[in-house]
């Protein structure tokens, strides 16, 4: 399936979408200050979404600073991911029987310095730069360069899914159920192209058909990325413990395994359906 927008109606929807993300980013911040994992969450998932769309019209936006915002916010992300890992790995914890007490103490203690930290980082100098030059590229900058480059847009769109496409098929020939780093990689590829798929989708706003057509790919790469994401968490969570000299005890092994292998086997399913197309 080929994205063929027409180039005034993928202008509205990116300006759209790109300020909706920039508002996500804004509003949960204090809630993510307050220590809500799930607004953490909800802050990365909005940053990897703006990202995603300054990376897929870089063409267009070649005259403003989007590329440089682009590495900006990926520093960013990766200062977050940290916090973030604790976070996940105390939910799965807490979904075990087996874990025990003193392993649970000493992560959350570590949660404590890991939000600590991030409130640091969200109080910066340097992150407060980051929104406020954001919101000019959102509102002022990329309007104009869109406008003027508008004729490149139904371009960069097709280039863009068919760029995420490749990358989709090239890391899911590598031993994805079996070595970790390749799982991740094709996560990664996958919740891009995921991300695309809805954006369009979204473009397709008269065209019901087509619309739900968008959707269907972004389900089925969404899957994919699902799974590998509970084999990742779960493998992850293992590396922290040994990383944090936190014991993991033969009970916890054993139930840390037996998620990996179905999260293997959703993969699977997953990878079948997205493949057939």
């Amino acid at each position: 399936m080929k994205p063929r927008f027409p180039a005034r109606r993928l202008y509205r929807a990116l300006r759209q979408e790109l300020c909706v993300q920039l508002r996500l980013i804004l509003r949960v911040e204090n809630a993510v200050r307050g220590g809500r994992a799930a607004a953490l969450h909800d802050l990365r998932v909005a940053i990897r979404r703006l990202r995603v769309l300054l990376r897929a019209f870089r063409a267009p936006l070649a005259a403003t600073r989007a590329d440089e915002l682009d590495q900006r916010w990926r520093d960013c992300t990766l200062q977050l991911s940290a916090p973030r890992d604790v976070d996940v790995w105390l939910e799965l914890l807490h979904a075990q029987p087996a874990t025990p007490p003193r392993a649970l103490r000493k992560l959350e203690q570590l949660q404590r310095r890991q939000k600590a930290a991030l409130n640091t980082r969200l109080g910066s100098y340097t992150y407060f730069e980051l929104k406020r030059d954001t919101q000019q590229l959102v509102e002022t900058e990329a309007p104009a360069a869109l406008e003027a480059a508008i004729r490149k847009l139904t371009r960069a769109a097709a280039e863009a899914w068919r760029n995420a496409l490749a990358q989709v098929r090239k890391r899911g020939q590598a031993d994805v159920a079996r070595r970790l780093t390749a799982a991740h990689r094709l996560r990664l590829v996958c919740r891009r192209a995921r991300y695309l798929a809805e954006f369009f989708s979204m473009v397709t706003e008269d065209s019901a058909a087509e619309a739900k057509r968008w959707r269907a790919l972004a389900r089925r790469h969404k899957a994919v990325q699902d799974a590998l994401g509970a084999l990742h968490d779960s493998s992850n969570l293992r590396a922290g413990l040994r990383q944090h000299r936190v014991p993991c005890p033969p009970a916890l092994a054993e139930a840390l395994n037996r998620q990996q292998k179905k999260s293997r086997r959703e993969f699977q399913r997953a990878w079948r359906k997205l493949a057939a197309g």
